[in-house]
């Protein structure tokens, strides 16, 4: 989220070399959203709750390699998002191209490459392969 509470979603080399878009709905704090972000090769693409809200024309590809994914913080490193995050699914395709009706618990589907429901208390993804929690993250009892 940027500082006017609105959802960014970022494809990034590094810090310094990356696209994004911003969402145009203000998020208000205390309420759970389903949020997406899918970049399908020509366009970067925001959803809320299963409505797009941005969308902006982008050929910039993310980084491949094995560096860290960050969810919930800026594209630079900074700006840690102050709040509860649940399930989180990353994939090599974009499964989301128009509005959609958000899953209560989500699955694996083609292409997925993790999928963290952090139900189980432990910072592996559910194929317990990606791992790891940092710079003070922490789980939470309280659930959504």
């Amino acid at each position: 989220m940027n500082s006017s509470g609105k959802l960014v979603f970022y494809t990034l080399i590094n810090g310094f070399n990356f696209d994004s878009v911003t969402g145009s709905t203000i998020l208000s704090s205390g309420v759970w959203y389903h949020v997406a972000g899918v970049w399908n090769g020509t366009t970067l693409k925001v959803f809320v709750n299963g409505v797009q809200v941005g969308s902006k024309s982008s050929t910039f590809a993310p980084g491949t390699g094995t560096s860290d994914v960050f969810i919930g913080r800026g594209g630079d490193g900074s700006g840690y998002f102050n709040g509860l995050i649940d399930k989180v699914r990353i994939t090599a395709d974009a499964i989301y191209t128009s509005n959609f009706t958000p899953q209560n618990r989500l699955t694996g589907v083609n292409g997925t490459k993790g999928l963290w429901r952090f139900d189980g208390q432990d910072v592996k993804d559910c194929a317990n392969i990606n791992h790891g929690i940092n710079n003070g993250a922490t789980f939470s009892t309280s659930v959504p």
